[in-house]
């Protein structure tokens, strides 16, 4: 495994997919970053990559394991982000489209599971994902200023 690369403007990590490791990465990932960006973009950052990651261990890998390869970059304005794993592809081969089910009365129906993709979506910027060589390759910017 690649030893991780930490220059102040980009991050490079490899980890395994289980939750005390992907909570290490966002202790490093908030910690390298932190002091170059805002409290409101380091807490999108954290909250995001939360999501996503928690979300690669329990639904790519199934609980089974795996890893996980997260690449930042501070450029400018935005964090670009840059995550992959070798779990199972999203079903469909993309992001659902649409939010959680609504009830009858068009509100949001109170269960858990599909609230990831949106609370991504209010976050991030130029969110895309891709299946390509049994990887999953998911990119997006968290902005830092604005």
């Amino acid at each position: 495994m690649p030893a991780p690369t930490d220059t102040g403007t980009r991050l490079d990590l490899r980890f395994e997919a289980e939750p005390f490791a992907v909570r290490r990465a966002l202790c490093r990932t908030v910690a390298t970053f932190a002091g170059r960006i805002g409290e409101a973009a380091a807490g999108a950052l954290e909250l995001a990559l939360a999501e996503v990651l928690n979300n690669i261990v329990i639904h790519a890998y199934g609980g089974d394991g795996g890893s996980i390869s997260l690449s930042i970059e501070f450029r400018a304005d935005a964090l670009h982000c840059r995550i992959c794993d070798a779990g199972r592809a999203i079903p469909g081969g993309a992001p659902p489209s649409v939010g959680p089910d609504t009830d009858p009365a068009g509100q949001p129906a109170l269960r858990e599971g599909g609230w990831g993709w949106q609370i991504l979506r209010k976050l991030a910027e130029d969110l895309t994902y891709e299946r390509a060589g049994g990887e999953n390759r998911l990119t997006f910017r968290i902005a830092t200023m604005g």
